[in-house]
């Protein structure tokens, strides 16, 4: 009798054991699969970290991947993990001149020298010369990049990710998401792209004509490094629109150079912290409005010759992004010829990734004007 009710006691002891067990696993269910969520974000991030190192380790070293998950869903047999990524990284390049974009641009000049005009000749020079002086800068330098990844893949029947399935996606400046294939392109790919930006700099030369008696004032590094200082911690000094990213990018312009203008109405860009700017007028409004005589920032600073027409490709640290439908506007802090970030406000993004391969460029080739920016001004 003491042996059939100890045996009972022991059945009991494991069906409890049994059932706690089960209630201390926090899975997601598939049928009667259990799915560990912790684990599934785990092997996540760490596929997701290795695409991106090696993604980014053609073109840098010292390639350092930092994730921070903001959500984790599983339906069915479907994960979709979003993570914030910080990624520090150093150009592989010793010289300019290693990199395809400069070796595009020489490549061009090499086989087309001879049939254009000396005009031509010197503007695509220039153009590389600027380039190499630009890339200078980050050669040797650790470049500190922040984007927000989706990944979306399908669990097996053991609970396990299955890497074939899995699917990248990048978000852009204003948080929609896209899928990309890769983040950076081949290097015949850029090799390519800068051929052809030498050619459209030799098909326009002559187009913008600046007499040698004037210097370019505007100071792009400043300016971008003032949008990476206040883009997540706002300048004091300045008020803030509720809508502000138009006041951020001004506030950075007229840190690189640009002058206010001695005309304080709604139809001038000017400001006087930290008072409020005026409602539409261009220092906080993007676009041309009744409200402020049709003369937004954009329009303000085309007019003023402050905003020169860029591209996607091409716009350097320092240059203006302009939505198509002036809905927002940020500046560009990187552009290092491989990877491009950019800073703004509303939502708030500090040396935000802005490149990459497959719809998020298409994105912002179909959805963004570039502008550089240059600030001539008499040598006295």
């Amino acid at each position: 009798m003491i042996k059939k009710q100890a045996f009972k006691v022991f059945v009991l002891i494991v069906i409890l054991g049994s059932f706690v067990s089960f209630l201390s696993v926090k899975p997601f269910i598939k049928g009667d699969a259990p799915y560990d969520k912790q684990a599934i974000q785990n092997k996540v991030e760490e596929i997701l970290r290795t695409w991106v190192i090696g993604e980014e380790s053609q073109y840098y070293k010292n390639v350092d991947v930092k994730l921070v998950p903001t959500s984790i869903n599983i339906n069915g047999d479907t994960v979709e993990a979003v993570f914030s990524a910080e990624i520090s990284q150093m150009l592989k390049a010793r010289t300019p001149q290693e990199l395809p974009a400069i070796k595009g641009m020489m490549k061009f000049v090499s086989l087309n020298s001879k049939r254009l005009s000396q005009n031509k000749v010197v503007a695509v020079n220039k153009e590389i010369n600027n380039w190499i002086e630009e890339v200078k800068g980050y050669i040797g330098k650790t470049e500190t990049i922040t984007a927000d990844f989706k990944v979306v893949a399908n669990i097996s029947g053991n609970g396990d990710v299955s890497k074939d399935t899995v699917k990248f996606f990048v978000a852009t400046s204003q948080g929609d998401f896209y899928e990309v294939d890769k983040l950076v392109e081949s290097a015949s790919e850029m090799e390519e792209g800068w051929f052809n930006h030498a050619k459209e700099v030799a098909d326009k030369a002559g187009d913008i004509t600046i007499n040698g008696s004037y210097q370019d004032i505007y100071q792009r590094t400043t300016a971008a490094s003032y949008a990476d200082k206040y883009a997540l911690n706002y300048n004091s000094a300045y008020y803030t629109c509720l809508n502000d990213c138009a006041n951020f990018v001004s506030q950075a312009l007229y840190a690189g150079g640009i002058p206010m203008d001695y005309y304080h109405d709604v139809s001038h860009w000017w400001c006087e912290p930290p008072k409020p700017p005026k409602d539409y007028s261009p220092w906080c409004y993007v676009g041309a409005d009744i409200k402020n005589n049709y003369t937004g920032l954009r329009r303000y600073m085309i007019n003023r010759r402050y905003f020169y027409t860029s591209d996607y490709y091409w716009a350097n640290a320092g240059s203006v992004i302009v939505w198509k439908d002036d809905s927002h506007v940020a500046m560009v802090v990187q552009n290092d010829t491989v990877t491009r970030a950019l800073s703004q406000h509303n939502p708030d993004r500090r040396h935000y990734y802005y490149s990459g391969n497959g719809w998020l460029n298409t994105y912002y080739v179909n959805n963004c004007d570039f502008y550089i920016v240059h600030c001539y001004v008499p040598i006295p």
